[in-house]
């Protein structure tokens, strides 16, 4: 029943992600109509803002047993959630870049270097 429960929340999670995501692509394109949709950008940057701040919280809800471990966990966390942040609002390249690296899934490694050589004029 855990494992039902918990994949209903990611599932749901994950379609109110990318629903978000194409509101703000609309929006984008009805500001910008002349630019290509940006939807793929925006779920990576709304996917990764909320992990950033997770990531912050984790040390101060477990033990992360070193000092050094602790700090790095947080520096991910903020920079992290600005990366999200400001791939969102500015489209900035070492957003991009961040986000894919820290994000570590093979899969969307793939999407992203295709989708990022396409897209990379537009970032700033």
């Amino acid at each position: 029943m855990v494992f039902f429960l918990q994949t209903v929340g990611a599932a749901t999670i994950i379609a109110l992600l990318i629903y978000a995501a194409r509101v703000l692509d609309k929006k984008w394109r009805l500001r910008y109509p002349e630019e290509k949709p940006f939807a793929w950008g925006y779920f990576q940057a709304l996917f990764f803002f909320p992990a950033g701040l997770l990531w912050f919280l984790m040390p101060f809800i477990h033990d992360p047993g070193s000092w050094q471990l602790w700090l790095m966990v947080v520096l991910h966390g903020v920079v992290g959630s600005y990366a999200g942040y400001a791939l969102i609002k500015e489209k900035k390249k070492w957003a991009w870049v961040f986000v894919v690296i820290a994000q570590m899934n093979f899969v969307t490694l793939l999407i992203d270097i295709h989708y990022g050589g396409n897209r990379w004029k537009e970032f700033r």
